[in-house]
């Protein structure tokens, strides 16, 4: 398939993370995360024109604070209220509210607690009414809940393990997806969910070991669904038995269910009807083994189909050192997939799209 070039390859912008949404303006802008140096900065992208609006800038020494995660401590992160373009992000151990809809400056809306630190992925609801968040402090995790209209907060849900990756799901935005943080060979309980009524302690949703006692997976990456109740993940090659691959998670009792089968598949995401998911792997898609096993930074992207599971292959990639992955997305119409692309000495990270063949 043929790519287009969004950003210019020395720009060093990159996507939000695959769980959160970076479109703005109906679709029609994108807010991207660029880092440099000195400097880290959230830009809002107009799609039609080319033209950029620096959100929020902040020096690299002081991005963070004390809350450093993943490789976060170089970039900023943001998820945007598709519905009302109000736009959130965590730097300096605090949560910052953009209005997308003027150029005032953002309003601080959450101060991390003395001690704790404040994990780089804030979500959103659709609406930008609400604001979920997790510190952590010495192996402890805290999160909150927090009005964006006046700032009043409460925790909901602590534990004594890293909890991490929450987010909203678009679908039903009373459950609260996050994970048990950790490495997924030894963490059988990757996938949580959180409802105020219906898990109000909240709840593992997928055991690793599985429904089926012949199947023992490693999952991860999960992102909660905008056409249904549910959750995609990966099965990654480093699973001891299969099948691997990209799978539908349920919080309500459902089975869960296998997608597609891949023996490389990393992060996923899906469109907002649910009819497409798209993957990127460890290596070439048509590399033989699983995993990471014989690959040097090469990642492909791949197009899903979610009835059938028929695999199509959509652009080549790269992985590059910290966060530098291709975190593939869909644009909201459903016509274009984003993906972040890096050199070979992984120093350098832009964005390309390329085409949904099916839509």
């Amino acid at each position: 398939m043929n790519t287009t070039l969004l950003t210019e390859i020395s720009s060093n912008d990159h996507l939000p993370y695959p769980h959160s949404n970076g479109f703005a303006d109906g679709g029609r802008s994108l807010v991207l995360g660029r880092f440099g140096q000195a400097e880290i900065s959230l830009v809002k992208r107009n799609l039609e024109t080319g033209k950029e609006f620096i959100l929020a800038s902040f020096a690299s020494s002081e991005l963070l604070g004390k809350g450093k995660w993943f490789g976060a401590e170089d970039r900023l992160w943001v998820d945007v209220a598709e519905k009302t373009n109000v736009a959130v992000t965590v730097a300096q151990n605090t949560v910052w509210i953009y209005d997308l809809n003027q150029s005032g400056p953002a309003r601080k809306l959450f101060a991390a607690p003395e001690d704790y630190s404040l994990h780089a992925l804030p979500g959103i609801t659709m609406d930008g009414t609400r604001v979920v968040v997790v510190a952590h402090q010495l192996g402890r995790s805290v999160a909150w809940l927090i009005d964006v209209a006046s700032g009043e907060n409460h925790s909901f849900f602590e534990s004594d393990w890293a909890a991490d990756h929450f987010h909203f799901c678009p679908h039903d935005e009373n459950w609260i997806g996050f994970s048990h943080e950790g490495a997924c060979d030894l963490i059988p309980d990757r996938m949580w969910g959180w409802h105020r009524t219906l898990a109000p302690q909240g709840k593992a949703i997928f055991d690793q070991r599985s429904e089926d006692p012949q199947r023992l997976l490693c999952v991860g990456h999960e992102r909660w669904c905008y056409h249904d109740t549910s959750a995609l993940a990966v099965a990654y090659g480093v699973s001891p038995s299969g099948p691997r691959g990209l799978y539908e998670i349920f919080p309500d009792g459902r089975l869960s269910r296998l997608v597609s089968p891949g023996d490389r598949d990393w992060h996923c995401n899906v469109s907002r009807d649910g009819r497409w998911a798209v993957v990127d792997t460890t290596g070439p898609h048509d590399l033989p083994g699983k995993g990471w096993e014989g690959v040097h930074g090469e990642s492909d992207v791949l197009l899903v189909d979610m009835q059938t599971g028929v695999r199509t292959f959509l652009a080549h990639s790269r992985s590059g050192k910290g966060q530098a992955h291709p975190h593939p997305v869909f644009s909201p119409d459903g016509r274009w997939i984003y993906f972040n692309n890096t050199n070979l000495a992984g120093d350098a990270v832009w964005i390309e799209k390329v085409g949904n063949p099916f839509s």
